[in-house]
């Protein structure tokens, strides 16, 4: 088996607004998580790991924090297909 890795899965690099996507901030907000957790759980879920950085404790304390909520099958199908 390949691994597969994410880098800079939050879309800094491609200037592809994931923070931003509506359905993103609804799943998060429904979970009680930031649009970044919501993101990263999408890739870690499928078992992808997920390269991010980030000089701010706060953040990377909430890129360690994705065990503590699993994505239904509804809302990783509908985060698949966002775009």
């Amino acid at each position: 088996r390949i691994p597969f890795a994410a880098y800079s899965p939050l879309g800094s690099i491609s200037r592809v607004d994931v923070l931003g996507h509506p359905f993103v901030r609804e799943v998060a907000a429904a979970h009680g998580k930031t649009p970044a957790q919501v993101a990263l759980k999408w890739l870690v879920q499928q078992g992808i790991a997920a390269v991010t950085n980030t000089a701010r404790p706060k953040h990377a304390a909430e890129a360690l924090d994705l065990g503590s909520f699993t994505l239904s099958a509804r809302e990783m199908r509908a985060l698949s297909k966002a775009r």
